[in-house]
């Protein structure tokens, strides 16, 4: 059942949408820069829920603050991982304890760059991570499980130069989709079996 929920944080609320309550494990999903129109009904973003909802996850997607019917503004990047700590509590408060992060874009950089201080996620997903757009280079080795997919044809995220991230981040696993670019347009189904496989690699 899909849930409208909304999720505190220090000086408002976010917008959100729940589903899969009940499952043990849970995911976060983030969206794309919302001063180019990102938001959590994003094509991707609803694709990458998808594949987590059919292999047994519970899903939250949120607006980030100032987004949508999300309250606030942020001013660093560290109001927007804030947000995803925000998540991380919804869901740790509907019983889930395992949790994963999967961002797309925007959201990638956001959580690559927010610390779990209490639970390391399950894994993390970065779709498209627009290292070709935004700085990336104080990411260093992840403690928990990533998994990195993208376009070969990706004109934020170059495939050259993504890959000379991967070895730093300690990445499980790298899924480049053929003949694919930023917007993933037309290729949903191929980005949703490339989630499913990085899924099924991890559990």
């Amino acid at each position: 059942m899909k849930e409208k929920v909304d999720i505190a944080f220090e000086n408002g609320q976010l917008e959100g949408v729940f589903q899969g309550a009940g499952n043990q494990s849970g995911v976060i999903l983030t969206h794309p820069h919302p001063e180019y129109g990102g938001n959590m009904d994003n094509v991707v973003v609803r694709t990458m829920e998808q594949a987590y909802l059919d292999n047994g996850y519970a899903t939250l997607r949120f607006n980030f603050r100032g987004t949508g019917k999300s309250t606030g503004d942020y001013n660093t990047f560290f109001d927007l991982c804030a947000d995803v700590t925000a998540a991380t509590s919804f869901l740790k408060a509907q019983g889930i304890s395992n949790l994963a992060v999967a961002g797309y874009s925007f959201g990638s950089w956001v959580n690559a760059h927010t610390v779990f201080k209490k639970t390391a996620p399950l894994h993390q997903l970065l779709v498209s991570p627009p290292v070709s757009f935004m700085d990336f280079t104080d990411v260093s080795g992840f403690s928990h499980p990533c998994f990195v997919i993208c376009g070969d044809r990706d004109e934020y995220a170059h495939a050259s130069e993504l890959k000379g991230h991967l070895k730093r981040w300690n990445i499980r696993a790298f899924k480049e989709i053929s003949g694919c670019d930023h917007f993933y347009s037309g290729m949903d189904k191929f980005l949703y079996a490339s989630v499913v496989q990085c899924i099924d690699h991890h559990g």
